[in-house]
Order: C-alpha cells, then sequence, then structure tokens
C-alpha cells in the first residue's frame, strides 16, 4: 500500500492484470498498468477533491484538478521505479 493525502491506495499492478475495470479503462497508448494506476487514484481521491473538482471558482477547480495530477504521476513514477527524481 502507498499513502497519498492520507488516503490507503494499494498499488495498482497487482490487479490490473485481472480486472476487467482497468480493461474498459484502456486508450490508445495506454498500458494496463497505466490505466490501473489512474483508475485507482481516481477511485481513492479524497472527498475534498472530488468535491474541489465540482467547484463554480476557476481557481478551486484548478487546484484540485493539479492536485489529482500530481497523485497521479507520483504513483505512475513509483510504479516506474523513478520515485524520488524530479
Amino acid at each position: 500500500m502507498r499513502e497519498i493525502n492520507a488516503v490507503a491506495i494499494p498499488h495498482p499492478a497487482r490487479r490490473a492484470a485481472s480486472s476487467n475495470w482497468a480493461m474498459a479503462f484502456r486508450t490508445d497508448g495506454m498500458d494496463e498498468t497505466t490505466s490501473a494506476v489512474i483508475l485507482c487514484v481516481i477511485e481513492h481521491a479524497p472527498q475534498c477533491i472530488r468535491h474541489d473538482l465540482d467547484a463554480k471558482d476557476e481557481a478551486i477547480r484548478t487546484r484540485a484538478e493539479v492536485t489529482l495530477a500530481a497523485m497521479i504521476v507520483g504513483m505512475l513514477r513509483e510504479g516506474s521505479g523513478e520515485a524520488g527524481t524530479a
């Protein structure tokens, strides 16, 4: 498990091979693991981020989008062994 903003997220690569939902999410150019990472982060996003993504205020919405993107990038880097590189 990996902690992101105090939310426990199971590493998606462990369940990517057997998950139908990961296949449904796949798009051209994305492998199963990448799709699974993105879905896992979105599924486990804290409620405050989900709420802010729906905000009318553009600044709040943008902050939530950037936060979610950073969470996804962090998990993708961890999965590719790039953790800790900037």
